[in-house]
């Protein structure tokens, strides 16, 4: 879940805004200074998470329907973020 939750802070940090919004909101003004590196760090934390879920399900059995659903989910939002970079 936490992976999935991610995903928006990726995106509101990956991206550059214009100057006129930046003007108003401190936030995208740290996201265009610091936007690249931040999306970097929530990504690898995002890797990070995905192996020690994978880790910890598989050491204690709990494997569930609802994480075979969201596991895969999670992953290939993870790779949707990486296409993401080609932009």
């Amino acid at each position: 879940m936490a992976r999935i939750g991610l995903i928006p802070l990726f995106l509101l940090f990956y991206q550059t805004y214009p100057d006129w919004m930046v003007a108003e909101a401190p936030i995208l003004r740290f996201a265009n200074e610091y936007g690249a590196e931040v999306a970097v760090l929530l990504f690898v934390l995002a890797s990070a998470t995905d192996k020690l879920d994978g880790y910890v399900a598989r050491k204690y059995n709990q494997i569930t329907n609802l994480g075979k659903l969201l596991d895969p989910l999670a992953d290939r939002s993870n790779l949707h973020r990486l296409h993401l970079d080609n932009r």
